[in-house]
């Protein structure tokens, strides 16, 4: 796993919870006060013992850490060249899902060796949008899940997601648009402001 995504995970656990519980996580996983470098690549093993003693200490489902996870990664200031990065995807929240399919690309052009899993849209009627994710990294549909709520708050969208078991090895999220403009949304800028 790319340094990266132990980096996300510390400046969530350092923002949400502070910095002693990373220390101490550190610590449970006999690493202590080691500091990921982003651009390295460490055992998946590693972020995935970060996430299961996260849950622990939180007395929360894997699936809820790794949801929040994801809604920080869009919905925190310090985040927000990721929202940015996801909202070129479109003026909509709908447009945005529509676009999920060159999140692949987009990301490449930004950070070409993390290597994302897969991801495939397939609009099912015009409320209804399944997101399929290819199981290259655990719980990663988990993390998009939050992704995906924190962006259709973002944008004023009332959705009701729901996740199906899948034949095919792919984990798929099943997402209803229930109100294309149920708030104003949050303002967006393709611009960084200084």
């Amino acid at each position: 796993m790319l340094g990266v995504v132990n980096k996300a995970i510390e400046a969530f656990v350092c923002q949400r919870y502070g910095d002693k519980l990373w220390a101490d996580l550190l610590i449970d996983l006999s690493l202590p006060g080691y500091e990921f470098e982003a651009m390295l690549t460490y055992e998946d093993g590693i972020t995935y013992d970060l996430i299961d003693r996260l849950a622990k200490r939180q007395s929360k489902m894997h699936q809820d850490v790794l949801e929040d996870i994801g809604g920080y990664l869009v919905a925190e200031d310090s985040q927000a060249s990721i929202r940015r990065l996801l909202r070129f995807g479109g003026a909509t929240f709908e447009d945005f899902l529509l676009s999920l399919d060159d999140l692949n690309d987009r990301v490449a052009l930004a950070l070409d060796i993390l290597e994302m899993p897969m991801i495939r849209v397939l609009p099912i009627s015009a409320e209804k949008i399944h997101v399929r994710v290819a199981p290259k990294w655990h719980g990663f549909s988990d993390v998009l899940v939050g992704l995906l709520r924190a962006l259709a708050d973002d944008y004023g969208a009332l959705v009701f997601m729901d996740r199906l078991a899948d034949t095919d090895q792919t984990e798929c999220i099943v997402l209803i648009l229930i109100d294309h403009h149920h708030t104003a949304g949050t303002s967006f800028e393709l611009a960084a402001s200084s």
